[in-house]
């Protein structure tokens, strides 16, 4: 898996903060933007920022060329639901993460020290990576995205005695995921037991603003303070 990253300007590196991209993007184009968007305060003094390159696949339906995806996607049935997916393939890409979660470790960094976090498809395969498999990290960011699930991962989640917190941020005008949609995933998220903070953004869409990226930022050096 291709990765792109944002050191930490401190000699040591005492966390990693994995963020996944959104639908047609890539790891590169994500880093940039949090550049783009931050400059130099896109870099932490202790937290190494890595930006994962999803496989390229093609979308449900369609013939076009292969895009950056972390999987595959159809039209909605109606308006007020969200694309259809394969819940199998949004949980192979959650464990795709592992190989950077063990390298992380094995660059003696805990898991209790590392957050995993993405904005749409990225958020989406996030949240299903610490509900599915990720229990013990230090906490999961989910931008511009739902809970993608079945009963069965609800009741995982109740019969754990730990669960990471979640950051959840949305764009009240988003026009992909609706606002609407979004708060019924961190409604249910929340009655089976795990600690949501939910931010809505009065004047973002299917995006990642400034003033979310900077929210975000804030939350991560909370969750992994410097040591």
């Amino acid at each position: 898996m291709a990765l792109e990253v944002i050191n930490q300007t401190d000699a040591r590196q005492t966390g990693s903060f994995i963020f996944l991209h959104g639908a047609t993007r890539n790891g590169k184009w994500q880093k940039e933007f949090f550049i783009d968007l931050l400059g130099e305060r896109a870099s932490f003094k202790h937290i190494k920022i890595i930006f994962p390159t999803s496989p390229k696949k093609k979308q449900w339906g369609t013939t076009d060329s292969e895009v950056n995806l972390w999987f595959s996607f159809g039209k909605r049935q109606k308006e007020q639901e969200p694309p259809g997916y394969d819940l199998s393939e949004i949980r192979e890409a959650a464990k795709s993460i592992q190989s950077i979660i063990s390298e992380e470790q094995k660059n003696g960094i805990p898991l209790n020290r590392i957050i995993i976090g993405g904005i749409s498809q990225g958020g989406i395969v996030a949240l299903n990576g610490v509900t599915g498999f990720y229990p013990d990290v230090a906490g999961c960011i989910a931008a511009s995205a739902v809970f993608a699930h079945d009963e069965t991962a609800l009741e995982d989640v109740k019969k754990r005695s730990k669960n990471p917190p979640i950051l959840a941020t949305h764009g009240k005008k988003d026009p992909v995921i609706p606002l609407k949609m979004a708060t019924q995933t961190y409604e249910i998220l929340k009655e089976v037991g795990m600690d949501v903070e939910f931010h809505e953004f009065p004047d973002a869409e299917h995006e990642l603003t400034k003033d979310e990226l900077e929210v975000i930022l804030k939350w991560v050096e909370t969750r992994i303070p410097e040591s």
